[in-house]
């Protein structure tokens, strides 16, 4: 539905509203129809008993004095004799129905009652007694009217209503807010973080739940890192082992420079197992020119012999890890360097509320359905690999950029090449 709400508290406000809203106009409608009977009967009875004494009074007089009597008016009432023509019609207001149906029960069915509408609308009834004589009387006068204080309470009991569904509301959206906020930074720097179980007993169960999710999930991170750190502990101690055997070894220059090049490669991938393990989210973040730090890593890579071009834009202060963003630009100008072809650009500019840093090269690029995978962990494509690295690079950058609330996007450039961007967010990191 296009104007459901979507949230909790909007859904349950219009439920208890149009409920609500029906109860009373049930109430309302069951009080406007049943009140207005012993109002009724209590005017019915009134009228009958006026009736009774004037019919008796006109009984008692004689014609001169009979029609000055019905040519005054007395106790609030017009009075009119036999041949007097009200007009009007019969009445249609629902009470007035009930008082004809009440005056007919107690005078006889030749009760006539006319409602005249010229000016102020006045009731005619006309008394079958004593010849038949008119009563008339302002509509207001008798009209029943619903009492102000029930008019007043159904306002309270409305108001009270909705103001107990507001709460009650509250009371269950706070608790499930907590829980929406911290399931969102599951995964990030407050992996592990808990919260504490409030709300019903429904909400507190689930919080528990999540909890016990987050702590479990907590562990498993640092077990993963323990287990990738030792082993990369274990292998570089055998592999410095290698290293000085190989140098005091005598023989074939040649099998020794591939040797040696084979255990560099070793120390490069357990380097890379290292990064992975290690916890990006412990270094502290400092507000800076990110534009700097971007220069010192496209430095680095041409004193190590590649050709990058750097274009940089205004770039705002912002919030950043040094050491964990040095090695993301590291690993994308390294992975420029293996698998495209160079010159390597590095972009720095403002899109929208966000950063962009820009690394395209002039590769061969990627077939389009492999780029999703890019990112994942222990990716290399096939023509990749015959080339060092174990798919780890980007994986590392994807996990150093979401810890600084930002994401990552790889496409093909038009002309050849691919474009890998990093996007941080303006409001979360000036």
């Amino acid at each position: 539905m296009k104007y459901w709400p979507r949230t909790t508290f909007g859904r349950t406000a219009v439920v208890i509203a149009v409920l609500l809203v029906i109860a009373q106009s049930a109430g309302f409608v069951v009080v406007r129809f049943y009140l207005p009977g012993p109002d009724a009967r209590q005017v019915a009875a009134l009228l009958d008993e006026h009736i009774s004494v004037l019919g008796v009074a006109l009984d008692a007089l004689e014609a001169p004095a009979r029609e000055a009597l019905l040519a005054q008016s007395t106790s609030g009432l017009l009075l009119q004799g036999e041949s007097f023509s009200p007009g009007g019609t019969r009445p249609r207001v629902y009470f007035l129905r009930e008082l004809e149906k009440q005056l007919r029960r107690r005078l006889g069915p030749e009760l006539e009652i006319r409602v005249q509408r010229r000016g102020e609308n006045m009731l005619w009834v006309r008394a079958p007694v004593s010849g038949g004589f008119w009563i008339g009387m302002p509509v207001k006068a008798v009209k029943s009217r619903l009492p102000p204080l029930l008019l007043i309470s159904f306002l309270l009991i409305t108001l009270l209503t909705i103001g107990g569904a507001y709460l009650l509301v509250r009371q269950i959206n706070r608790p499930l807010r907590g829980l929406v906020k911290a399931a969102r930074h599951l995964g990030d720097e407050r992996l592990g973080q808990t919260i504490t179980p409030s709300g019903p007993e429904e909400i507190r169960s689930l919080a528990q739940a999540f909890n016990q999710t987050t702590l479990t999930l907590a562990q498993l991170e640092r077990d993963r890192a323990l287990l990738l750190a030792g082993i990369s502990h274990d292998l570089r101690t055998p592999l410095a082992r290698l290293s000085v055997a190989l140098e005091l070894l005598r023989g074939d220059e040649e099998l020794k420079a591939g040797t040696r090049e084979d255990i560099e490669h070793m120390n490069s991938i357990i380097e890379q197992f290292t990064t992975l393990a290690r916890s990006e989210y412990t270094e502290t973040k400092v507000t800076g020119d990110l534009n700097e730090l971007i220069r010192d890593s496209v430095a680095a890579s041409q004193r190590s012999g590649l050709q990058v071009h750097a274009h940089l834009g205004n770039l705002p202060l912002l919030s950043f890890q040094p050491l964990a963003m040095r090695r993301a630009l590291s690993n994308l100008l390294e992975n420029a360097r293996r698998y495209g072809r160079e010159p390597v650009n590095v972009d720095s500019l403002v899109v929208g509320n966000e950063a962009e840093i820009r690394v395209a090269d002039r590769g061969p690029g990627v077939p389009e359905a492999e780029l999703e995978r890019l990112l994942q962990p222990f990716t290399r494509l096939d023509q990749a690999r015959g080339s060092p690295g174990t798919g780890l690079g980007l994986a590392i950058v994807a996990r150093i950029v979401a810890a600084h609330d930002g994401r990552v996007a790889i496409k093909n450039r038009p002309r050849g090449g691919l474009e890998v961007s990093i996007y941080l967010p303006l409001n979360k990191n000036a």
